[in-house]
This record gives structure tokens, C-alpha cells and sequence, in this order.
């Protein structure tokens, strides 16, 4: 899982029972920031963290991010850790006029 919104604070993921493990520091290329979401933009980064979620965890997580209402997507990307590329879940919220890449 890769966090750069309210996800990074260690006090929201204890909120949601989400443990976190192997925390780490992440970086998803080819996206920018904007407010709440990213949207894609190959000249930017977008810094965050990822950890490991377990399935249990990541169904807390895609209902505090509202999936099944289709406020945000969880997609799968390439993020960057430690100069390594790997995949991660990453969401992406629903209502933007970026296309969803799924």
C-alpha cells in the first residue's frame, strides 16, 4: 500500500487498526499531488510512504476510502522504495476529470 494523504499520519492508520508493517519511505513517479487525490503528470513525484496491509486491513482501509461508494479507486502502480520499483496499491479518487487507470 502506498499512503500520501491522511493515511500517512501514524494516528489516522492506528484509528482504523491498520499496524503497518515494513514502513517505509515511497515515491510514485509520474503523478502530482492535488489537494486529496493524484493525478497524473510525468514531470512529478509524489511523496509518501508504503507499508504492508493484510486483507482484513485493506478492507478497512477501502472503506474508510469510501471504494464501494465509489469515491475513490484503489489501483495497482509502480512506486519507488529505496531506488527499487515495486508494485502497490494506491488510491485515486473517483470524481476527477484524469481518467482512471484501473
Amino acid at each position: 500500500m502506498f499512503v500520501y494523504g491522511t493515511l500517512v499520519s501514524e494516528g489516522t492508520r492506528q484509528m482504523l487498526e491498520v499496524e503497518g508493517k515494513n514502513l517505509e519511505e515511497a515515491k510514485l513517479h509520474g503523478f502530482r499531488k492535488d489537494g486529496l487525490n493524484v493525478i497524473r503528470d510525468e514531470s512529478s513525484t509524489v511523496e509518501g510512504i508504503t507499508f504492508d496491509a493484510t486483507d482484513a486491513e485493506l478492507k478497512r482501509l477501502d472503506r474508510y476510502e469510501g471504494v464501494e461508494h465509489n469515491w475513490y479507486n484503489r489501483l495497482r502502480l509502480d512506486i519507488e522504495v529505496n531506488g527499487e520499483t515495486r508494485k502497490a496499491y494506491v488510491y485515486q479518487l473517483s470524481y476527477t476529470d484524469e481518467p482512471v487507470l484501473k
